[in-house]
This record gives structure tokens, sequence and C-alpha cells, in this order.
């Protein structure tokens, strides 16, 4: 999961205002363009799941590949450099991201990967904003409990 719901209480998407210096949903299209050109696999996707948040699905890929592929996103959206008055990361539109990884069926249910993405993603709001954070070890089980992959690659 990544995100920056700061912007999305400033400026709510419902009333159409303009941040960023740009419209919203001209914000969110560069942002998506962004993260996906960071995806390097036919097989990955990434898609628009809520207000401002978006969800990566990187078929096969450990924790230690989806955080690679996290600081990439993280970087590239930074590096657009779209302005952003209220953005504590030097004025420009930043991300954080949660990173859950795990083979759903074995160990995993779809709910219980989302939930430790998205319980990520606040955790590295919590640290400082514009910042990439793993998921946390629950209920015995263990970090990236998927197939190595070269996603990171």
């Amino acid at each position: 999961f990544f995100s920056s719901r700061r912007r999305h209480t400033r400026y709510p998407l419902v009333t159409g205002v303009q941040t960023c210096a740009l419209p919203i949903y001209r914000c969110l299209v560069r942002v998506a363009a962004a993260a996906r050109e960071q995806l390097r696999r036919n097989e990955d996707l990434i898609g628009r799941f809520g207000g401002e948040e978006f969800l990566a699905v990187l078929v096969g890929t450990d924790l230690s590949g989806a955080l690679k592929v996290a600081d990439r996103v993280r970087e590239a959206i930074e590096g657009l450099a779209i302005p952003h008055a209220d953005s504590p990361s030097d004025g420009v539109v930043a991300v954080s991201v949660g990173c859950s990884a795990g083979v759903i069926g074995e160990v995993w249910t779809v709910e219980d990967l989302l939930q430790a993405a998205d319980d990520a993603l606040y955790a590295a709001k919590r640290r400082g904003r514009n910042r990439i954070h793993p998921m946390e070890e629950r209920e015995g089980r263990v970090r990236g409990a998927a197939r190595p992959s070269d996603a990171a690659a």
C-alpha cells in the first residue's frame, strides 16, 4: 500500500480543489504512472485501492524484493517533484509504503496480507512519512514467506 492521506484531508477529492499545483486526479495519474514504471515484470500489477491509496501485487515476490521495489517507487514519486505546500517532504508529493509478502492459502489469506500491508503503511507514516516499512511478524508467521523472485532486479 502507499498513500498520502494528508493531502486528501486538506484537499478532499469531492471538492475538485487543486493540490500539488495540479488537480488531484492529474496528480494521482502521475503518481500511478511513476509507480508503474518501477514494476519491471508483466505479471506485476498496480492499481488504485481507495481514495489515494494504491496496491501493488508482485507475484512470487518475497518481502525483501517487495521492499526494494517499494523503495524504487518511493524515490520515483519523490523525483517527480510535484509541488505540495503541506508536504513534510521538502514541499513535494511523497509517499509512504507498507509492504507485506506471503503465499496465499498456505499460511496467509488475502485479507491477512492486505491488513499487514495497511498496518505497515501506517507504521511508515508514524515514523515520519516518505518511507517504506515492512510487515510485522505476527502469530508465528515468518516475514516474506513467499518464494524469492527477480521482481527487485
